[in-house]
C-alpha cells in the first residue's frame, strides 16, 4: 500500500472533498497539479492539518469554508452530498464540482485554463436536453 493510499484512508472519515483533478488518485498526483486540492469543513480543519504534516510528500491546499476561498454558498455545496471514489476519498457532486471549478477558473486563475473540462463537467451535471422548439439548436 502506498502512502497515498495510506494518507487518504487516514483522511477518509473526515468531512471533506478533493475539489479538483482527481483523476490520477489514489495512483498518484501530477506534474500538471502536483498537489491535492482539500476543501474541508471546519470542524475537520485540525485535524486533516495534522495528518497532512504526516505526509509531507504530497503537497495539499487546504480551504475552508471561512477562509473565504469561494462564497459561502459555493463552500457548503462542495460538502453537501459528496460522493466517495474508489473507497477512499471524497470529491463533490458534479453540480458543486461544476460551480466549484467555474468559479476557481474565472476568479482565482488567469486566462481560464479549465475551460474544456468546464465545458464536460457541465454536461456531465446537466445533461443536455432537446428542446421542443425546433428553431433552438442542438449541439453537444
Amino acid at each position: 500500500m502506498n502512502n497515498l493510499v495510506k494518507f487518504l484512508i487516514e483522511i477518509r472519515g473526515l468531512h471533506y472533498v478533493v475539489q479538483r483533478n482527481w483523476e490520477n488518485l489514489p495512483d498518484g498526483i501530477t506534474k500538471e497539479h502536483p498537489d491535492i486540492d482539500l476543501f474541508v469543513s471546519e470542524k475537520d480543519k485540525k485535524k486533516l492539518l495534522s495528518v497532512i504534516k504526516k505526509y509531507p510528500e504530497f503537497p495539499a491546499d487546504v480551504r475552508s469554508p471561512q477562509d473565504n476561498y469561494y462564497p459561502f454558498e459555493i463552500g457548503i455545496a462542495l460538502l453537501t452530498n459528496r460522493i466517495i471514489k474508489e473507497g477512499l476519498f471524497w470529491v463533490p457532486n458534479p453540480k458543486a464540482h461544476f460551480l466549484s471549478l467555474y468559479y476557481h477558473n474565472l476568479v482565482h486563475k488567469e486566462n481560464n485554463p479549465y475551460g474544456k473540462d468546464l465545458e464536460k463537467i457541465f454536461k456531465k451535471a446537466y445533461p443536455p436536453v432537446r428542446c421542443i422548439d425546433q428553431g433552438v439548436g442542438y449541439y453537444i
